[in-house]
C-alpha cells in the first residue's frame, strides 16, 4: 500500500474527471446475411442459421437432391453410391467462391463453390453455359441448378452445369398449390435395383422413410429377376421423394402403381 502511495494513474495524468457513463449511438442491426458472413469470418461456420432460409418457401416446392447425397461418394464403397457418372440431378445452395479461368482456347470458364448449411460442392461452368448463364453466378447468389455429376478417381464428385435459376426470396415467392398426396390413395411404389443387399437399399430406404405414408413399396431384383416386398416398409410417394428416388435409380426404374 505505501508503495502505491502517490502515484497517479492514467486518467488523473489528463486533469478531467472520468465520463460516468459511456453513450453508445444507435446503429441499424446488421441484415442476416451479414450476420452469417460475420459468424463465418469469425468461426468458419454459420451458427444462427443459412443464407438459404431466406428462399426456404421457393426449396420447398422445389424438387432436387441433397449436397450430403451426392458428396458422401467413397471409391472404397462406390457399387453403394446411388448415382452415376453423368447422371442428372437437380441441387440448390449459395454460392461461397467464384474462380474464373480460360480454357485453351481462350474462352473464359467458371469454377463455382456450391454451398448448403453443411455440404458444399465445386460446380463447372464451361464457355458455352457462362455466355447465358454466367451472370446468375455471383458471390452469395442462391440457385437452383442442373447439371451431371462428375466422378473421377482420386476426386471428390463434382457437377457439370447446364442449367440455373435463381431462388425466389420467401417475400416475394407465391407457393404452389400442394397436388393430392398418393398416401392417401392405395397404392405401391416399384422400385428395380441391381440386387436387394443391404448397401444396395440402405439409401433408398433412408429417402422412403423420411416421407411417411401408407404406400407399401416391392423391390425388383435385377440380379435373381423376382420381386421382393419390402415388410414394413410404406412411403408417402410425394413429389419430392419420387423425384430423388429416379435421381438414385434411374428414371425408368420407379414405378408408382394406384388402385
Amino acid at each position: 500500500r505505501t508503495d502505491l502511495a502517490g502515484q497517479l494513474d492514467i486518467f488523473a495524468m489528463t486533469g478531467e474527471k472520468p465520463s460516468s457513463c459511456l453513450e453508445i449511438p444507435e446503429m441499424e442491426d446488421f441484415s442476416v446475411k451479414e450476420k452469417l458472413a460475420l459468424e463465418k469470418n469469425t468461426c468458419g461456420i454459420s451458427l444462427s442459421g443459412s443464407i438459404l432460409d431466406e428462399y426456404s418457401d421457393n426449396i420447398s416446392d422445389l424438387r432436387y437432391t441433397t449436397l450430403a447425397e451426392i458428396v458422401s461418394y467413397d471409391e472404397t464403397e462406390a457399387r453403394s453410391y446411388p448415382f452415376k457418372d453423368k447422371q442428372s440431378v437437380n441441387i440448390v445452395g449459395a454460392v461461397s467462391k467464384i474462380q474464373a479461368k480460360e480454357t485453351r482456347s481462350g474462352e473464359r470458364m467458371l469454377f463455382v463453390t456450391l454451398e448448403d448449411s453443411s455440404f458444399q460442392i465445386e460446380l463447372l461452368v464451361f464457355p458455352k453455359q457462362v455466355g447465358t448463364l454466367g451472370y446468375l453466378f455471383t458471390q452469395d447468389s442462391c440457385l437452383f441448378v442442373t447439371g451431371n455429376i462428375s466422378l473421377k478417381e482420386g476426386e471428390r464428385p463434382k457437377i457439370l452445369v447446364s442449367k440455373a435459376l435463381p431462388l425466389i426470396p420467401n417475400g416475394k415467392y407465391v407457393k404452389m398449390p400442394k397436388r393430392e398426396a398418393a398416401k392417401d390413395k392405395k397404392a405401391t411404389l416399384y422400385l428395380r435395383v441391381k440386387n436387394t443387399e443391404a448397401r444396395t437399399v440402405a439409401p433408398i430406404l433412408g429417402v422412403l422413410a423420411a416421407d411417411k405414408g401408407s404406400v407399401s413399396v416391392v423391390f425388383y431384383d435385377s440380379s435373381e429377376a423376382k420381386y421382393v416386398k419390402a415388410v414394413g416398409v410404406t412411403t408417402g410417394a410425394n413429389d419430392k421423394t419420387l423425384c430423388r428416388l429416379r435421381d438414385m435409380c434411374g428414371e425408368a426404374n420407379v414405378i408408382l402403381k394406384e388402385s
